[in-house]
């Protein structure tokens, strides 16, 4: 723009791109079970599912409830596939739902034991395509970059940068469940801006002062955000996203550094310093529930075994009731993480002789903990234990597993694996140690998962008291059968 003193470069790319992904095998309901769950149980939140997203192809439909059951998908209670006869088999299911016996019992649509109802097909075998628009180095978006550099003088030199590009995804992770037309569209932008002035005081000192701002930005959303996520454990075809969407995360990262350079005899040295400021302000929204069925024959009577959503127990000060305690109700998890760096360092290339040069170095580092800015985040209280490794003082641990509920006891070992890493929690008399293994991550990692494991502590209530525990108790046979959960029970004595 001006010769020999203002340099300009812009540029722009935008991609269109979409495809489609590769078939995916899949096991659906048939025409038939749809339209029996429809018949028998129109108002069931099954039907209102059925009705409205069925698979895109069905495929091949030759599997009956009969195959179903000998391919040991039965249920009896204990262990799946361990009925003698199919009679049995139905006889297992009804016995734990009894509204399932207008399905498949006597006289129902898919009575297996009457002829003429036990050939009508139950699931059929078929392939999920979904559109894709990410794929490796593909992408559907738009980037540009505009560049100037400025010669002021022979001293004086400056430069500045915009870099900005954005991804666009209508349909999002390419999940079987595209079949029935979910998607989970999101929009990645990345802007980033540099500056950069260079001083020399004289031949032999140069000083150069950066300063730069970053920002990732990622907005997930639910194609269908009134659905839940839904899931099969005999693999059929899931319905809705994951439980997790929408969700919003905004990270803003604000540079600044220093860095002199000294040229003096034999040594080329360089001091200088760093800070750096890390904001971010998201939302992982996990107050949209799953649900977690057996088989689409529970399914059909909306009879889940599991169920899971972001709850705020209500045990704590929260933004919601900053008084105290209040009623647990399904929450998001709006979080506003801060903190700071710190950077500084000295360098010196020292040449002893022609052939030898010794290059020496020092730097120091200070990562700030992350803070919540509103004290939202989970915070554990240090109990009286001696241990160098923190104890916490719940006064008892209890187990709830596959079989009901079981007291850990006064010395005991288990292992969580969960999304920071592996931790060992060791109960003595009562007190519990947390030994924690992989506690290393990235920053972003670090500040996601703290966020997500807001409400980590699952208080439930003591043996005959269980009212408002957060989880969904079995709709099997055992009315004590919960799902596996790690729960701290405070105040209470640690005996049955």
């Amino acid at each position: 723009l001006i010769k020999d003193k203002l340099f300009f470069f812009a540029a722009y790319q935008g991609d269109r791109f979409i495809t489609a992904s590769l078939p995916t095998a899949i096991t659906v309901e048939s025409p038939q079970w749809r339209q029996a769950v429809e018949t028998v149980y129109p108002n069931s939140v099954a039907a209102l599912l059925y009705r409205n997203f069925a698979p895109k192809d069905n495929g091949t439909c030759n599997a009956t409830l009969t195959d179903f059951f000998s391919a040991g998908n039965g249920f009896d209670g204990t262990a799946p596939g361990e009925e003698a006869t199919v009679a049995d088999a139905v006889s297992a299911y009804t016995g734990t739902q009894a509204q399932i016996a207008a399905l498949i019992g006597p006289g129902g649509p898919f009575d297996p034991t009457n002829p003429a109802t036990a050939s009508i097909p139950f699931q059929c075998s078929s392939v999920a395509t979904f559109k894709e628009q990410t794929k490796a180095n593909l992408f559907n978006g738009n980037e540009g970059n505009v560049r100037f550099d400025y010669n002021y003088n022979d001293r004086n030199r400056f430069f500045t940068a915009f870099n900005w590009d954005k991804n666009t995804d209508s349909f999002g992770s390419a999940l079987p469940q595209g079949a029935r037309g979910f998607t989970s569209p999101f929009k990645i932008t990345g802007p980033n801006f540099q500056f950069n002035y260079v001083h020399t005081f004289s031949p032999r000192i140069l000083n150069e002062f950066r300063a730069g701002y970053a920002e990732g930005s990622l907005l997930q959303q639910a194609g269908v955000a009134g659905v839940p996520a839904i899931s099969f454990d005999d693999g059929s075809l899931a319905f809705g996203s994951y439980n997790g969407y929408p969700q919003f995360f905004k990270e803003n990262i604000y540079t600044y550094s220093d860095t002199v350079s000294i040229s003096h005899g034999s040594h080329n040295m360089k001091v200088g310093g760093e800070v750096r400021r890390n904001i971010e302000n998201s939302e992982f929204d996990v107050s949209r529930p799953s649900y977690y069925f057996s088989d689409p024959i529970f399914f059909a009577v909306d009879s889940p075994y599991g169920e899971a959503a972001g709850v705020d127990p209500g045990f704590v000060k929260s933004h919601a009731n900053p008084a105290g305690p209040h009623p647990a109700n399904l929450a998001t998890n709006i979080r506003h993480w801060r903190n700071v760096e710190f950077g500084a360092f000295f360098q010196d290339d020292w040449k002893i002789a022609r052939r030898l040069t010794l290059n020496l170095g020092l730097r120091y580092d200070l990562y700030k903990r992350h803070n919540e800015e509103n004290d939202l985040a989970t915070t554990f209280l240090k109990g009286p234990g001696t241990s160098v490794i923190p104890t916490f003082g719940f006064p008892c641990l209890w187990l709830f597993g596959e079989r009901g509920m079981t007291f850990v006891g006064k010395d005991y070992f288990v292992p969580v694996v969960d999304a920071i890493g592996i931790q060992v929690i060791r109960v003595k008399d009562c007190q519990v140690d947390v030994f924690s293994v992989g506690a290393l991550f990235r920053y972003s990692l670090k500040r996601e998962a703290s966020g997500e494991f807001r409400y980590t502590q699952s208080l439930l209530p003591p043996p005959g008291n269980r009212t408002g525990f957060l989880g969904a108790a079995s709709s099997h046979s055992d009315p004590n059968e919960h799902d596996p959960l790690f729960c701290f029970v405070p105040e209470t004595p640690c005996s049955i």
